[in-house]
């Protein structure tokens, strides 16, 4: 009596294994696609709660006018940030200007001072610190007007979302 497999039943097993790793592969393909809207989606409900937060924040502190260099945590290494009239952050580098978002260096300086996160943001016009290479970010950023910023993702520009700093509303777009 012999003991394991004859040639035949190993090629079949071969072709079985091929068949349903062929049929299973663009569902595994498709999760990358998954994972990046994932991650946008992250992205920009925490965008959303750090604009709710340093508004609360703002109110917290007594606050009823703009104000230069807010400090909203007890972390040393954490963004100062700017706000407007209505309470909702413009960015950092005011240093007792007008306290608007009014260009894409703006739109910058709001993601970085109210989000911890190492997605690197990038503008076709706009190449002052803290704004990283195309190819080291992914997050694309511009202005839009109306002290608006748009928010997009870079691998697929039909995730964007857009804040507008007067009224505070973060809009998936």
């Amino acid at each position: 009596m012999q003991k394991g497999f004859t040639l035949i039943e190993l090629v079949v097993v071969i072709i079985i294994l091929g068949v349903l790793a062929v049929t299973a592969a663009p569902k595994f393909i498709d999760l990358s696609e998954d994972a990046d809207s994932a991650v946008f989606s992250a992205t920009y409900g925490a965008f959303r709660q750090a604009v709710a937060q340093s508004h609360l924040c703002w109110r917290l502190r007594g606050n009823n006018q703009a104000v230069d260099n807010l400090n909203c945590s007890n972390d040393a290494t954490y963004n100062l940030a700017d706000y407007n009239d209505h309470g909702y952050p413009v960015g950092t580098l005011e240093n007792g200007g007008t306290k608007s978002i009014g260009n894409e260096h703006d739109c910058i300086l709001v993601w970085d001072a109210i989000l911890d996160t190492d997605l690197g943001v990038w503008s076709e016009s706009e190449t002052r610190a803290p704004a990283v290479s195309k190819a080291d970010a992914k997050i694309q950023s511009k202005y839009v007007g109306n002290e608006s910023c748009e928010y997009i993702w870079i691998e697929d520009d039909s995730l964007s979302f857009e804040y507008d700093s007067v009224s505070g509303e973060v809009v998936r777009l």
